[in-house]
């Protein structure tokens, strides 16, 4: 959807304004990232990378971010379609806020895979008292 929200809005004469190139830029910018993460996942390159990169925080800030920049910029295109009863506009639109909902589903997605990830090491106890092997405690200082 972000692919048609672009290319309709490029076709456009006017699509040289700025409140149309922040569209095409995101819908754009929006696309590249769905097309690099669809090839990453199809030759399994995306379960190597850094665990930070794969974190489900990254997901979740990235799908409503994108979703957001795309409502915005949407919005405005359609309202400039509706206003001077451009078809071309109100279908980039259209296709902008499609596009909006399922940003935010992926972003709900990762929303619950982050509630299911185990509890951080940190918070767990790792050695109960009484575990160490050979510890001797330190003696008094003599003073």
């Amino acid at each position: 959807m972000t692919f048609l929200t672009f290319v309709i809005l490029s076709s456009f004469p006017g699509s040289y304004k700025p409140e149309y190139e922040f569209l095409i830029f995101v819908a754009t910018a929006a696309f590249i990232f769905v097309v690099l993460h669809i090839i990453l996942r199809m030759v399994h390159l995306f379960e190597k990378l850094p665990a930070v990169l794969r974190h489900p925080i990254i997901g979740i800030v990235g799908c409503f971010l994108a979703a957001l920049a795309l409502l915005i910029g949407s919005a405005i295109v359609f309202d400039h379609g509706k206003d001077y009863d451009y078809k071309k506009l109100e279908a980039s639109g259209i296709c902008g806020f499609i596009s909006t909902v399922l940003f935010f589903c992926e972003g709900l997605y990762y929303v619950f895979l982050y509630r299911r990830l185990p509890k951080r090491r940190a918070e767990e106890k790792v050695m109960e008292e009484g575990q160490a092997d050979d510890f001797v405690q330190p003696s008094k200082p003599a003073y």
